[in-house]
């Protein structure tokens, strides 16, 4: 997957340092901008335990689209068996399909990347790779905020190469886990065309 541009790293004894600070702004009451401390505290976090951080807006943006004009990159809540993405006036953004007929499309709003993506389609559906039982090992909280990162050849067709990711915020996540789809996975998910 095309990501190396998009993922921050840090030495862990650096992000543990830099974290101690931004836990002890968090403590100051008269600080106004406290939310960004809060931000920054949490992704310092991540990194200080050896994680890589990824803006999956910015990644998706950059990977730009194929040649039907579809996203190449896709991001789906965990859980989430089929994804739309949907780009009209409303903006540009990804989600579990509740409805697919052509009159009434609807995506729920799980990642918005913002404005309407000039270009791109309007709609397009895809099957969500579900992560191995040894990668779901690694997380707590089944659903609350993992999310998974995938590339799209072909949006009828099944993706490859999923990255399971954690949200810290907005736009940033942590990369938790990275894993290729074995031929049974494919077959499996086949079905939910």
């Amino acid at each position: 997957m095309r990501l190396e541009g998009n993922l921050l790293q840090m030495n862990k004894a650096e992000a543990e340092r830099k974290w101690r600070e931004y836990v002890k702004l968090c403590k100051m009451k008269e600080i106004e901008v406290r939310s960004f401390y809060r931000k920054m505290k949490t992704v310092l976090y991540w990194l200080k335990k050896g994680y890589k951080i990824i803006d999956v807006r910015e990644a998706i943006l950059r990977a730009g689209l194929n040649e039907k004009s579809e996203p190449v990159l896709a991001i789906a809540r965990l859980g989430t068996k089929r994804l739309g993405f949907k780009n009209d006036y409303l903006g540009a953004r990804f989600g579990q399909v509740i409805s697919d007929s052509w009159l009434n499309f609807r995506v729920r709003n799980d990642f918005r990347l913002g404005d309407f993506w000039s270009g791109a389609v309007e709609r397009a559906i895809t099957i969500v790779p579900q992560p191995p039982a040894n990668v779901l090992k690694k997380i707590k909280n089944y659903k609350k905020s993992y999310y998974i990162l995938f590339e799209v050849d072909e949006w009828k067709e099944i993706p490859r190469d999923p990255i399971l990711l954690k949200r810290l915020t907005n736009n940033l996540f942590a990369v938790i886990d990275k894993w290729n789809l074995t031929k049974l996975e494919r077959m499996v998910l086949g079905e939910f065309r």
